[in-house]
């Protein structure tokens, strides 16, 4: 059961994230129009901008947008339901007010900080390429070059291809028509390099999208202006318009650029705007899926160690530390380390690793953690991987013991520290409310009405409890601890004794009511009678709702509702029966 639960809460963040990355495209969009139009209507860039960052409410939207984005991804890391918690507020201010990164920052801090940077690089961007009338490939050299300029994201560089593309086209453009063949077999080979860059939304694809922009660029400053053919096409088209001079022929020539700066301006916007934000979103969004994970596992004692997990979009980035995480036997198992001696998530910029629950009789017998065990992994990788993950100066000096020390973004062990405690996920009324609650889960669309209501009990079933209670037994005939032994042994039958030709619903429900039935039974059948009474009183007999919304606080929806209330009519309460010398 528990791991239905966990897989959909895991997969939740990314769905947190797309969610939030549709929304922010979208309120680019809307930035970059506005923005544009006020350049275009004549005001100046600076103006123009924050005109537009002012009539849209850009950055209020998305920091609201980011927060709540990040409030999800600790409620998925949790594992429950963000709509049935009962101070969202209290765990907001958490994640925005406690730092976790090495520079000691507050998400407040950074978002502010963020916002203002954003601003900054879209004005002397926009500006500077406007000023200069440069080409498009010039203005995303400049786009591109300001990516990650903080120690969260490395500098990008302009690859080769691209500042050969980028030389061969200023050729062209400075009237130079021997050079175009060189421009043509530039372009050929940047078109091969483009198509092998990274997919599935890791920060190369935003670079590829500005690289694909500088290529399009290229070709219409080189095809459609400096190739001799088009040039005398376009001198021809002048003449009949009168315009022949060489001065007409560089403004029709300039124009062609102008357009390709208005798109390249375009994407200024949108693609510095979405970069800046959604870096700090996916960032911090894993940082709290982390701090919910740990609040909820770290203090259960029968969780002793945890799991590391690529996300599905690793086998799309380059190798690093978190494939040795995942890969590596550390003594306990291929990627599993003991709670105090996990790695903290995120490992690095636009982690998406998780984490596992491993309980304490998945570990094999006597095992110990050791993490000089991983140099058996790290030494079977190519040397191509090697330094990738150590440097080359650092494989050149590897010798199996010193990895820690050499890894890259590895910060050693034993920092698995959240700034949230289980109380922050404390739920919405429950108990004395459990209608009001179960219509909240309703109207906000987590469970149905139907769902709620309960099978009709049928005669057939009514001798089916009654044969499974054992009347038999004398009531007020067996101690503690036999009454004890009676309950578990009739909580082991349940699974054969619902009937699984029903719904699945139903089969809850009857596990439910039999699960009901032997605890009213074993306190007829304890001698005990003070200890009977004080039971009824303290520890009655859940409703079907409550047993609803029982399962509603544990995140379960939908099947994994009944297939819960299946699981736990079978488990006793272990204190009990440790109690009584059972466990």
């Amino acid at each position: 059961m528990p791991s239905i639960n966990e897989s959909r809460y895991r997969a939740k963040l990314e769905e947190v994230l797309a969610s939030y990355s549709l929304s922010l495209v979208n309120d680019a969009k809307k930035l970059a129009n506005e923005a544009l139009k006020n350049i275009q209507s004549g005001m100046p860039v600076n103006q123009a901008i924050d005109k537009a960052l002012n009539s849209t409410g850009f950055f209020v939207a998305n920091n609201t947008a980011t927060i709540d984005a990040i409030y999800m991804a600790a409620c998925a890391g949790y594992g429950i339901l963000p709509e049935i918690v009962a101070n969202p507020g209290n765990i907001k201010a958490k994640l925005l007010k406690d730092s976790w990164a090495g520079d000691g920052m507050k998400l407040s801090d950074r978002l502010h900080g963020t916002s203002k940077q954003m601003r900054t690089d879209i004005v002397d961007t926009v500006s500077a390429s406007m000023r200069k009338q440069d080409t498009c490939v010039e203005m995303a050299r400049t786009l591109y070059d300001g990516y990650g300029a903080d120690e969260v994201i490395t500098k990008a560089e302009l690859p080769k291809y691209l500042d050969n593309l980028r030389k061969a086209a200023r050729g062209v453009a400075q009237g130079d028509v021997s050079s175009y063949k060189e421009f043509e077999r530039t372009l050929k080979q940047v078109e091969q390099q483009l198509n092998k860059l990274a997919r599935n939304g890791t920060p190369t694809l935003a670079q590829k999208d500005g690289y694909r922009l500088m290529v399009e660029a290229s070709k219409a400053l080189g095809n459609s202006t400096m190739d001799p053919k088009k040039i005398e096409t376009l001198k021809r088209k002048l003449k009949k318009q009168g315009l022949d001079s060489v001065a007409d022929l560089n403004q029709a020539i300039a124009d062609v650029n102008n357009k390709a700066l208005d798109k390249a301006a375009r994407v200024a916007i949108e693609e510095r705007t979405r970069y800046h934000a959604e870096r700090i979103a996916r960032t911090e969004s894993a940082r709290a899926w982390f701090d919910g994970f740990i609040a909820q596992n770290h203090d259960n004692p029968d969780i002793v160690a945890y799991k590391w997990v690529l996300s599905s979009r690793h086998k799309h980035l380059p190798f690093d530390i978190c494939d040795v995480y995942a890969n590596a036997d550390f003594g306990l198992g291929k990627g599993v380390f003991p709670k105090d001696k996990a790695p903290s998530i995120p490992v690095h910029p636009h982690c998406m690793c998780s984490l596992l629950k491993v309980y304490n009789g998945d570990l094999p017998h006597a095992a110990k953690f050791d993490p000089s065990k991983a140099s058996k992994y790290i030494d079977s990788l190519p040397d191509d991987k090697r330094k990738l993950l150590l440097g080359v100066g650092g494989n050149n000096v590897y010798d199996g013991d010193n990895w820690t020390m050499l890894a890259r973004n590895h910060n050693g062990f034993g920092k698995c520290e959240s700034r949230l405690s289980a109380k922050d996920f404390e739920l919405q009324l429950f108990s004395d409310d459990t209608k009001e609650y179960l219509d909240k889960a309703v109207a906000s669309g987590i469970i149905s009405k139907k769902d709620l209501e309960a099978p009709k009990y049928t005669n057939k079933f009514k001798k089916t409890v009654q044969q499974f209670i054992d009347k038999d037994v004398q009531i007020h005939s067996l101690d503690n601890l036999q009454t004890r032994q009676w309950y578990i042994g009739k909580e082991k039958s349940i699974p054969d004794t619902i009937d699984t030709t029903l719904s699945i619903k139903e089969q809850a429900w009857q596990a439910f009511e039999l699960r009901n039935a032997i605890r009213n039974r074993a306190r007829d059948l304890m001698s005990d009678l003070e200890a009977t009474a004080g039971l009824r009183v303290s520890d009655p007999n859940r409703t079907w709702e409550q047993i609803i919304a029982r399962q509603l606080e544990k995140g379960f929806i939908g099947e994994e509702i009944w297939l819960s209330i299946i699981s736990t009519s079978q488990k006793s309460r272990s204190s009990v029966n440790k109690s009584l010398g059972l466990e």
